[in-house]
Order: structure tokens, then C-alpha cells, then sequence
């Protein structure tokens, strides 16, 4: 996906750092991004568990880790560069980076850019299971990086989400660990996210829009 895109910034002269918002963050910024990021993924781990008691996944979910499954070390290492790394810097760049960007100035609405940016990026991934998981989470990766005016913290959150995810589905969390508790979040847990998310939010958004 990025090919095309670069090689058209490339042929239009464009500043490629600029144009990608691929401006440098501070480490601070960083690790508030990274508490930030741990509270989503444990709240977002929880509302798939709540969907899933109404609306049970399919089969091809259920049978996703299995099939992914590397057989190997070397395997499990290529796969988290790809999922963990290359597709997040990928999606990021091109939608974040240059399409949220674009749609900012060119309509002048905010709001309405992040929206239709998290809409695309939910749609290309063709799972219409977890459409709405992935569009919510496209918005706040959306917001980051409106808000911080680069595209690294929304990647710090797209890697660490897809790290996790493929952390959960190759391992095997069993009812009464730290982690579970009655087939949910265990209550400490959801606990410590929520105050991640409110901590890392709250100074998060209170940094000076760059434009």
C-alpha cells in the first residue's frame, strides 16, 4: 500500500516527513502513549469479551490462531515483525498519516476527518465481526494523531494492540489467573486500565495541537 503512495509524494515533490507526519515525540509523550495504549487494550479485550456473550464469533475467529500458528521460533518472531511492526507502520503511515491529514485540511473538520479515516481503515480489513472494534479503536489511533500531530503514538498503539492480540490468541490464559476472572478481565485489572486510560488522556490532551 505505501509504494504507490510514496512514489506518487515522490513524483509530486512532496516532503515525505512532513506530508506523513512522521514528526519526532518526546520519550514522554511516548511512554504516556504506551499507559495510554495498555488501558485500551485491556478495556478493549473486555468488550470483546461482552460481545462475544450476545454475539458468539464464527468459526474462521475461533479457528484464526490455529491456522496463524508458526510452527517454530523463527516463525513466531517473522510473524510479530509483521503483525506487530510492518502492519501497523504500514496502516498508520497511509491512513494517519497521509489520508486523516489530507481530509483535515481539506474539509476542515476535524472530527469529521478522524471519522471517515477510522471507516476506511475498519473497512479494509474485512472482518465484519469485529468492524466495530476495530472502527473505535480507529478513532482514537484517529485522535493521537491529530492531537500530537505525528503519526508515532497512534503507531506505538497500533503495534502494542496487535502485539497483544497475537499474545493472547497463541497463549493460553486459564480461568483463575491474575489476568481472568469468571471468563472476564479480572476486576484489578479493568481497574488499573481505566486509570491508565484517564491519566494517560487527561495529559495527552492537554498538549498544544501542532499543526
Amino acid at each position: 500500500m505505501l509504494v504507490p503512495l510514496i512514489w506518487f509524494l515522490l513524483s509530486r515533490k512532496q516532503p515525505i516527513t512532513q506530508t506523513l507526519r512522521l514528526n519526532p515525540i518526546s520519550p514522554i509523550l511516548a511512554g504516556l502513549t504506551a499507559i495510554l495504549s495498555f488501558g485500551i487494550i485491556v478495556l478493549s479485550d473486555e468488550l470483546d469479551r461482552i460481545i462475544q456473550i450476545f454475539v458468539p464469533a464464527p468459526e474462521y475467529i475461533v479457528d484464526l490462531s490455529g491456522l496463524l500458528q508458526p510452527d517454530t521460533l523463527i516463525g513466531y518472531f517473522l510473524l510479530f515483525i509483521a503483525v506487530g511492526i510492518i502492519a501497523p507502520l504500514g496502516e498508520e503511515l497511509l491512513f494517519r498519516g497521509f489520508l486523516q491529514q489530507f481530509l483535515e485540511k481539506h474539509w476542515q473538520d476535524i472530527t469529521r476527518a478522524i471519522l471517515i479515516t477510522a471507516l476506511f481503515f475498519a473497512t479494509i480489513h474485512m472482518n465484519p465481526y469485529w468492524f466495530l472494534q476495530i472502527y473505535l479503536l480507529g478513532i482514537l489511533l484517529g485522535y493521537l494523531s491529530w492531537k500530537t500531530g505525528s503519526v508515532f503514538p497512534p503507531l506505538i498503539l497500533h503495534g502494542m494492540n496487535n502485539s497483544f492480540a497475537m499474545l493472547f490468541s497463541f497463549s493460553d490464559i486459564d480461568e483463575g489467573s491474575f489476568y481472568i476472572w469468571n471468563g472476564h478481565v479480572a476486576p484489578w485489572i479493568l481497574i488499573l486500565a481505566l486509570g491508565s486510560v484517564i491519566f494517560g488522556f487527561r495529559i495527552i490532551n492537554n498538549i498544544k495541537v501542532k499543526s
